[in-house]
């Protein structure tokens, strides 16, 4: 949200069918953070297991943006710098949730443990 006026451009040459004023480009950025905050409050609050692979998908989805990532390369490389960040760290985050220890966790979510009370 820092930098509205860098995404409005983005919008402008991604869309630009769409006349893209300020308060429509904040609503835009808001809905894509209201969006994935979903599947991450869904395995955090409810050790939901579909949503771990409900993120793998997006993450992988997210492959549908690698041309225009390299194009961001000729128009911000800040910008390409934080994108291909972000990209790396969705990787990432979506593989943390299929290890072992991420299985023990989704599986014990809620449980009460006994050896606590022992």
């Amino acid at each position: 949200m820092a930098n509205i006026s860098g995404h409005q451009a983005l919008l402008t040459q991604t869309i630009p069918e769409i006349v893209w004023s300020r308060d429509l480009t904040i609503v835009v950025v808001s809905a894509r953070l209201s969006i994935a905050l979903i599947p991450i409050a869904l395995v955090w609050f409810f050790a939901a297991r579909f949503a771990r692979w409900m993120i793998a998908l997006l993450a992988f989805g997210r492959l549908i943006n690698l041309p225009g990532l390299f194009a961001m390369l000729g128009y911000s490389s800040s910008m390409f710098a934080l994108q291909s960040t972000s990209m790396a760290l969705a990787f990432i985050a979506a593989a943390l949730l299929f290890t072992p220890k991420a299985n023990d966790w989704f599986s014990n979510k809620g449980r009460t443990n006994a050896a606590i009370f022992e």
